[in-house]
């Protein structure tokens, strides 16, 4: 997928490497990340993520940390309710960059959420 975005963004022929080591190093931008995104998947977005997870869909999204921030996959949430009230809600996320399912419970935490609705 990188290799198939640097082709489109660098001039005819073969792929510079320096483009495709900074995108592997630095990563895309959040501005270009749609782009990447949609050259295989068809996608929405969305402002309620628990509807979406309840609905079956996968996400991707932006988590923000002290270092920057990367995208994630959603996959669920955890609802802790006590005597009827709901006291602690986690968002539950699949990082690549670790390997590792991790949660939030920082509702604003995973932000440019997107909805991905099927395949190309």
């Amino acid at each position: 997928m990188v290799r198939e975005y640097a082709n489109g963004h660098v001039p005819a022929g073969p792929t510079p490497i320096h483009t495709l080591q900074s995108i592997m190093e630095n990563g895309v931008g959040s501005n270009e990340i749609a782009d990447v995104i949609g050259m295989h998947v068809n996608f929405t977005t969305t402002t309620n993520m628990y509807q979406s997870i309840d609905d079956g869909y996968t996400m991707i999204g932006a988590i923000i940390n002290g270092t920057g921030g990367h995208e994630v996959f959603v996959t669920g949430y955890n609802t802790t309710v006590v005597n009827g009230i709901t006291v602690n809600t986690t968002m539950e996320y699949f990082d690549p960059l670790t390997g590792e399912y991790n949660e939030t419970t920082n509702s604003t935490a995973i932000t440019h959420v997107r909805v991905i609705t099927g395949l190309k």
